[in-house]
């Protein structure tokens, strides 16, 4: 809600990641590695303030290769 709220993005939580027409991926995770999800690179690995456990991964669409 935050991100649609205060910094005017549309957010599609239904869509799966394959399927999507969005340029960036926001993810909630428990700690641990981060998912290696195909067409995506990991470019950030925020810690939540509020729980030392949940961890927040951006992933950015992998450019297409020829």
């Amino acid at each position: 809600a935050a991100l649609e709220y205060a910094g005017s993005f549309r957010v599609d939580a239904v869509t799966p990641a394959a399927m999507s027409p969005c340029e960036v991926l926001v993810q909630n995770q428990r700690r641990g590695a981060a998912e290696a999800l195909d067409g995506w690179e990991l470019v950030a690995r925020l810690p939540r303030p509020t729980d030392r456990d949940d961890v927040t991964l951006v992933y950015r669409r992998a450019a297409q290769r020829p």
